[in-house]
Order: C-alpha cells, then structure tokens, then sequence
C-alpha cells in the first residue's frame, strides 16, 4: 500500500510533501520488516525529493533524519547515527519546539547509542528529559513513551539497578499487552529484556521460562530469520550456558550467528557478542581449539566496532583459557593478565566478565607463573 501511494502521489503535481511522509513511512515499514537494504536506499530517495523542492528544514525532512538514524543504528553505524539524530533534534527543536513530542522522541532515540557506548550519565538525563515532555504531554500507555521507559530500563540494568529495572519492565509489558496483545513482536522484545534483568539476578529458571516465551513468540509474529528472533535465541542460549544445557545452547548460537551474517554488517556487536557465548560453550565442552578460533573472532570484531574496551576484554579473557587448555602457557598468560587488569579497572565492564575473569587467574595464572 505505501509502495503504490508513493507511486500515486509522484504523479500528483504539489503533492511533495505528502510524498515524503509516504517515502518515510514506507522506510519505516522496511525496517520493521528486517529489510534494511531496501529502507535505506528509499529514504536516500526521500532526502533527495526534500532537496529537490526545499523540503530540509521542515517537519517531514526531520521525520526522515530520524527514520535513517534508526536504520544506521540497527546497522550499527553510531558515527552517521548520531550526526542524523543531532539533525533531526535540532530541525524539530525549530520548527515543533523544545518541549514537543517529537523531540522527546528523538532525545529517547539518542540514549540508545549512549547505552551502546556506556555513557550512562548523559543517556540518562536525555531519558529522564523525554519522560517528563511525555508525562506532560501523552497518556501513559502511547507507544513512544513506553519505548522511553523500557530504555530506561536497559540503563537501570546497566547500572546494575535490577529490582528497578524489572518493575519498569512488567509495566511495560502490561501496557504493551493492552496495546498490541499478548503475542506481539512487542511484548516478545520486553519478555527478552526481562529475562536478561532475571538472569543478572541469579533467577536462571525464570529467566529461561521468559526467553523461550519470547523466542516463540518472535519465531511466529517476526519470523525465524530475523535478527530480532537471534536477538532473543542468543540471550535464551546464555541462560541455558548457565544451566549447563551445552547443546542447545550451541545449536541457538550458531542460527544466531547465521542470522547475523545474512543481515548485519560483518562487525556488528551481536555478531560479537553470539561469537563470545559460544566460545564460552566451546571451553565448556571441552574443545577449546575451536574456542580459540572463535574467541579470537569475536575479540578482533569487538575491537574494530571500536565498542568499549571491555567487550574485546571479555573475549580476550575466554581466549587465555582456550589457549592454556592447549598447552600454549605463556600466550594465555598475557591474555588472561591484561584483560583481568583491563576489566578490573573498568567500573562499566559487566559483573560476570569481572566474576570470570578472576576466577580464570586463580585457576590458571598461578600455576603458569610458576611453570614459566
């Protein structure tokens, strides 16, 4: 239906804008499809028709900047995310004012790349300023406003917050239930994030009950082969890591990983992040020579997303085990005393990296201090 109102409205002479507010939405139904190729190269076409008739400094135009920052962030380009949200903030800060919905809806937009970048402070306070524009302006159960508070719930995870962050989460999830149903892409997106909060909380059992429910309803309303289902199958695998249920975790991790490939950029973090837990697998296995190959992947692409250094750390730190397990003392040394040191200095690595970390050197650095 917008693929023909694109094609009507083209032949509609003044009917620019309505033209871009088609192109735009049309993008936005690509993305949501999983179709990223096909989003991008229809909003390059929107920017050009807002050239063409000197629609950049309007309503429409900051539309399509954010509908563009939102694919450049699901590809995990933040450089070219970022420029485009700082245009679309401040074009809807000129022409909707400071305190507009839109721009609440931006500034949410924004905390999100903080988050990858572990900027915790300044995500927050963009949070907390598009809740108060929201809880002046929307009702508690419009679609963006909830979106804004379950980004504050990742922060409130982040920062180790998780009694928070749980609560903020089930209401959420009640309020996307109303909305949309109890089987909708949705709700599965909260159930995944829920289970990550239960997990960090030592609730294993709770938080494999909540994964599978998400990856059930992911598989049925998105579709097996979309990243959000991988999304959810990779946070499902860690959880059963933990449980020792090794083989289906690996099975999950590696259609994760073939998900990825088909429809991410090569060094995207999930990419890196599914490579880590089946490494992790690999060592509880017990073939570490394949862990060692796989751990050096996710290492390496962590590093060249230029993410925060304590990503590359955590691979690093699986890498030293696989490498004193084949015998190679004196390599797994240095990875396994550089990266306990860089993780134990970082304050925003993860707990269970630094939990790990510590244990791999009382159980291998000692012995192979003493064998060198």
């Amino acid at each position: 239906y917008l693929k023909d109102a694109v094609r009507l409205l083209k032949q509609t002479p003044g009917a620019e804008r309505e033209t871009l507010i088609a192109i735009v939405d049309l993008g936005v139904a690509q993305r949501f499809s999983g179709d990223l190729r096909a989003a991008r190269e229809t909003l390059v076409e929107g920017a050009r028709l807002a050239e063409q008739f000197g629609l950049q400094r309007s309503m429409e135009y900051a539309q399509l900047l954010l509908a563009r920052a939102r694919v450049e962030f699901e590809e995990a380009h933040l450089p070219e995310t970022k420029a485009d949200l700082d245009r679309s903030l401040q074009l809807f800060m000129d022409v909707a004012g400071a305190n507009s919905v839109e721009v609440a809806g931006v500034l949410s937009e924004k905390s999100l790349t903080l988050l990858w970048t572990d900027e915790y402070s300044e995500a927050e306070r963009l949070l907390r300023q598009a809740l108060a524009i929201y809880e002046a302006k929307v009702s508690p159960t419009r679609p963006d406003r909830i979106d804004a508070e379950i980004n504050l719930s990742d922060l409130l995870y982040l920062e180790n917050r998780l009694d928070e962050a749980a609560s903020l989460l089930e209401s959420s999830l009640e309020k996307m239930r109303r909305l949309f149903g109890s089987n909708s892409g949705n709700a599965a997106s909260i159930l995944d994030r829920l289970a990550v909060v239960r997990y960090s909380q030592g609730r294993f059992a709770e938080a494999e009950t909540l994964s599978r429910q998400s990856l059930e309803i992911c598989r049925t309303a998105c579709g097996a082969k979309r990243v959000v289902t991988a999304v959810t199958a990779t946070t499902l695998a860690r959880t059963l890591l933990a449980l020792r249920k090794h083989g289906e975790a690996e099975a999950l991790l590696r259609e994760a990983l073939q998900i990825y490939n088909a429809h991410l950029p090569p060094d995207h973090q999930y990419v890196s992040t599914a490579e880590y837990f089946l490494g992790e697998v690999l060592l509880a296995t017990n073939r570490p020579q394949e862990a060692e190959i796989i751990l050096a992947a996710s290492m390496n692409r962590w590093k060249r997303a230029d993410a925060p250094p304590w990503r590359a750390m955590r691979s690093a730190n699986a890498l030293g085990e696989a490498l004193y397990r084949e015998g190679r003392i004196e390599e797994a040394t240095k990875y396994l005393s550089e990266s306990l040191r860089e993780l134990s200095a970082d304050p925003k690595a993860d707990r269970e990296a630094k939990d790990k970390a510590r244990a791999r050197a009382k159980r291998y650095l000692q012995t192979s201090v003493a064998a060198l």
